[in-house]
């Protein structure tokens, strides 16, 4: 039973983190109202993409635990560049951090690969 709260925590992160990438991705301006950037949608939908792989492959906690930490930095540079009034960061924290996010995934997706896959087990 725990597994499948688990589960349900994990896909509601990849949902959490659509939502998040949308934001990253309206550039608010000052006549028009916003601008969606499709390239910032893009990179910013790629580490939940890649997240996904390593859900729908693996049943751990390592997971859930990479999908909180994934999550929690991805909202932190939204926030950074979008809602602090500053131009300290820009718009390249918005493009790289999440690539480096993908990267940073990859090892997981491996471990995941690794994995005999399973059947599900009757409930």
């Amino acid at each position: 039973m725990t597994r499948r709260y688990l589960k349900v925590l994990e896909y509601l992160m990849i949902a959490t983190g659509v939502v998040v990438a949308f934001i990253a991705a309206f550039e608010p301006q000052a006549a028009e109202g916003y601008y969606l950037h499709a390239g910032i949608l893009l990179v910013g939908l790629l580490p939940y993409f890649v997240y996904s792989l390593a859900v729908a492959l693996m049943d751990r906690a390592l997971v859930t635990l990479h999908g909180v930490v994934l999550l929690a930095i991805h909202i932190w540079m939204v926030a950074v560049v979008r809602f602090v009034p500053t131009e300290a960061y820009g718009i390249s924290l918005l493009v790289y951090g999440p690539l480096v996010l993908s990267l940073a995934l990859i090892p997981l997706v491996i471990l995941a690969l690794r994995q005999p896959w399973k059947m599900p087990e009757p409930e």
